[in-house]
């Protein structure tokens, strides 16, 4: 019977360890995912920049104007895309508590410590 109880336990723990595992790796691919993101954006505001600057012969203040509303275009179509599909994404050490103290549904927990929280917050959780 003991031996049934730790062999029990042991398989647990083993399943425990594995999905641990699997959160982590999803995790790390995630944040790999946004890094070739953010890195392929990057480049592209570069080669718009030497485009805009070098074969149109724009100025160089004309040039980072233009970028800087693009990138405030950017920014804000990513909130609205957030808004409308009511999911915010934080990144960020985090308590849980103070999360579950907002009202916030916490969806998926990546790893302990930092927190990578997917929030879903609903109206009437604002309430």
């Amino acid at each position: 019977m003991l031996a049934l109880a730790l062999a029990l336990v042991l398989v647990l723990v083993l399943v425990l360890v594995l999905v641990l595992v699997l959160v982590l790796v999803l995790v790390l691919v995630l944040v790999l995912v946004l890094v070739l993101v953010l890195v392929l954006v990057l480049v592209l505001v570069l080669v718009l920049v030497l485009v805009l600057v070098l074969v149109l012969k724009l100025e160089l203040k004309l040039v980072l104007v233009l970028v800087l509303v693009l990138v405030l275009v950017l920014v804000l179509v990513l909130v609205l895309v957030l808004v409308l599909v009511d999911m915010v994404v934080i990144v960020a050490p985090i308590d849980v508590r103070f999360a579950q103290t907002m009202k916030m549904h916490i969806m998926q927990i990546a790893y302990p410590g930092s927190f990578l929280l997917v929030v879903r917050q609903s109206c009437s959780d604002m309430a």
